[in-house]
């Protein structure tokens, strides 16, 4: 059982690094005039499920 945790923690967390920073891709790849503040308010408050999908919106809203 300790073999399991140990081989799987590793891309778990990486899967899980991606899939909390979808948002901020979103954004720089759409290159969004508020790229920074969904970068800041994903890196800060994106562990409340509320402010990840928030954040998801923002970056999905029409770029000015």
């Amino acid at each position: 059982m300790e073999y399991f945790y140990t081989f799987y923690s590793l891309p778990l967390a990486w899967i899980f690094g991606i899939f909390y920073f979808i948002p901020c891709v979103i954004a720089f790849i759409r290159s969004h005039s508020s790229r920074y503040g969904i970068l800041i308010v994903n890196l800060f408050l994106g562990w409340f499920f509320i402010f990840w999908i928030l954040s998801l919106a923002w970056a999905l809203s029409k770029k000015d």
